[in-house]
Parts: C-alpha cells; structure tokens; sequence
C-alpha cells in the first residue's frame, strides 16, 4: 500500500514539474531555468546522500560516494560527455526545450516511450532483450494517443 501512494505521490510531483515548466518556459530563457533546475537537483541529491547511511562527503571528488565525484579526472570523459548530454540534454532539457513547441499533455504523455527507448539502447549494448509484441504494441498506442491529443489541441 505504501509503494502505490508513494507512486502516486511522484507521479503527482512529475505531472507538477511538467506543468510548471510549461508555464516558466514562456516566461524566463531556457538557459536560466536548466541551470536552476540542476543546481537544485545537486542540492536535493546531496541532501538526500547527506541523509543516507552510506560514506558520501559533500566536498569530495571521489568517483564514488563524492559531491564532485564528477570531476574526478578518471570520469570525466563519460561524466561530461557520455552521461551528461545524454541524461542531460536528451533528459530533462530535452523536455523542457520541447515545452516551447507542444503542450505539457503531449510532452507529459512522451515519457511513456521511455520504456521502450530504454529497452532498444539495452538491446544495443546486449543488456536486455529486444522489446517484445506487447512492448511495441504499448509503444503504438501511445504514439497513436500523442498524435490524437495533438490533432484534438490544434
């Protein structure tokens, strides 16, 4: 019963971040609200590691348990370039940036690819297994959803 409020809880909180950006993308220049975002998601994860039982030091480029562990100069190149313009970019700003062109019910309902997405680059790198009927099925109906609601918006 827990796992399904918590669920729901973030969800909420998803659905919130969505909207909220939609409203703050016509308003400040994306640039501003990324590097906003990213400083509170640093803040938010260092709290969270703070909380945690684990050795992790705030002030440490420790590739492991460091705040700055991405700076270790033995990361570096998959830290900045690997991981972040692909979770980076492709992520949150590539979100953000489609805010400016669609609506947030169109960009909200874009995360329900992911999966699918997520199961091909798996695949690719011999991971998880190619997605199957039900998967590419799921993944129709939901571009077939987008495309409607988009159609319906105009």
């Amino acid at each position: 019963m827990l796992t399904y409020a918590v669920c729901l809880f973030v969800a909420f909180l998803a659905s919130f971040f969505i909207l909220m950006n939609g409203l703050l993308v016509k308003v400040y220049p994306i640039f501003m609200l990324l590097v906003f975002q990213g400083i509170l998601g640093f803040i938010y994860t260092g709290i969270l590691l703070e909380s945690s039982e684990e050795e992790y030091s705030m002030f440490s480029n420790d590739a492991e348990w460091g705040g700055f562990g991405f700076f270790n100069k033995d990361k570096f190149f998959d830290t900045f370039f690997v991981f972040g313009m692909s979770a980076g970019f492709w992520g949150s700003a590539g979100y953000i940036i489609s805010l400016l062109f669609f609506s947030p019910v169109i960009v909200s309902a874009s995360f329900l690819t992911e999966p699918f997405l997520g199961q091909l680059f798996g695949y690719w790198m011999n991971i998880d297994a190619f997605p199957g009927l039900m998967t590419w099925s799921g993944t129709v109906l939901v571009c077939l959803g987008i495309l409607s609601i988009q159609r319906a918006e105009q």
